[in-house]
């Protein structure tokens, strides 16, 4: 199978704790989709893609656990309802993927009482699903959506980096596991696992698909259906273990943060009227509008905590630091959500984290000077 392949040959997890020879071991997977809106269709559709790969490979479905969005396959954007590809001219990924988590229970809260079998919890809500593997078993988590430094997305909240693991030793802990593997694909997903931010010797593996500081990329943009369709990240792993499928490797990667320009770019050139041309226009002119006024609501934020030093704003505003303050660094993410513009939700204010994580790992600021100054700034 797939995943005992994968897992076997992974010579950085031969330190995992030893079990008996004959004990019975079982494959799991936990798939998340954390964003939401048609222009980010190459998120599910990556998580639906995966589905099947682990579904042909002999997974069966009360082992796989999905949380996605559900709001693609029958978006008025979408002009094949019920369908979702993965690439062009690709087959179905859609049909028969579990609807676990979907909607309103696509939350951080309940990716981590998933993951640590939490049954109480998670009563009454999606299908109630839990991961229940044991010291035997092999978990594995493939997790896609928009990074910042020490944060990845959902649809209305983010996880940070400490959480997440603080779960996976919680895991460890609880012996859910003899060996994990964890796939994530977002920008600056290095960062989610950093330095000493994931402990050595528990049987884990991750890989992600960007270092702590760059971007993640999407790609197979499709003209009928108007949005990528793919991360390049996901789409060379799964290409890869589709035997079968053609491999073209996203000749046409955008980085995620221009993959909304991308889009609306693309949408302009192939406009079949002047009206439609000209309405793509002005979204185009509002997204760039709205970049920059986010971008300014945070220079505005930097100068108040900094007390109108310019020098120092500067160094802020263009330095990439390693998250590591994350008592501060989560307040700060947490008030600017509040108080501004909420991060799981306006893509272009998760790019602008990194800055709350610069002045948290300043000797300049203090937590308290950069909470008030995030008030200050949204209030006005």
């Amino acid at each position: 199978m797939f995943l005992t392949v994968m897992l076997v040959s992974l010579a950085t997890l031969a330190a995992a704790s030893p079990v008996q020879p004959d004990a019975e071991s079982k494959h799991w997977a936990v798939l998340v989709a954390g964003s939401a809106g048609y222009f980010n269709y190459r998120h599910q559709a990556d998580v639906c893609h995966a589905y099947q790969i682990l579904h042909k490979h002999g997974i069966p479905d009360e082992r796989i656990i999905v949380f996605m969005m559900d709001d693609i396959a029958m978006s008025s954007e979408n002009p094949t309802k019920g369908i979702i590809i993965n690439k062009l001219n690709g087959t179905d990924v859609y049909k028969g993927v579990p609807k676990d988590y979907t909607g309103d229970d696509v939350t951080p809260e309940n990716f981590v009482n998933v993951i640590t079998g939490n049954k109480e919890a998670m009563a009454g809500i999606g299908s109630g699903k839990v991961l229940e593997s044991g010291p035997n078993d092999h978990v594995f988590i493939n997790f896609v959506d928009h990074g910042a430094p020490g944060f990845v997305g959902f649809p209305s909240k983010t996880l940070s980096a400490r959480q997440l693991n603080n779960t996976l030793e919680k895991m460890h802990g609880m012996k859910m596991f003899k060996q994990l593997v964890f796939y994530m694909e977002a920008c600056e997903s290095g960062s989610m696992f950093q330095g000493d931010l994931l402990s050595k010797n528990m049987g884990i593996f991750a890989t992600t698909a960007a270092n702590a500081g760059e971007s993640s990329f999407a790609c197979y943009y499709d003209k009928v259906r108007r949005t990528f369709l793919g991360d390049v990240y996901s789409i060379k792993w799964m290409e890869d273990t589709d035997i079968d499928a053609m491999k073209d490797y996203c000749t046409d990667k955008v980085s995620s943060p221009n993959v909304p320009l991308a889009i609306l770019y693309n949408r302009m050139n192939d406009a079949k009227t002047v009206e439609e041309q000209k309405e793509t226009r002005v979204m185009l002119a509002e997204e760039l509008m709205k970049r920059n006024e986010i971008a300014g609501v945070m220079k505005k934020i930097v100068d108040g905590a900094s007390n109108a030093n310019g020098a120092l704003t500067e160094e802020i505003l263009t330095r990439k630091t390693q998250p590591s303050n994350f008592d501060c660094i989560e307040a700060a993410v947490d008030a600017f959500s509040a108080h501004c513009y909420n991060v799981g939700q306006v893509d272009s204010a998760f790019r602008q984290v990194y800055a709350l994580v610069n002045m948290c790992e300043h000797s300049s600021f203090e937590t308290n000077q950069i909470l008030s100054s995030i008030a200050a700034t949204c209030r006005n």
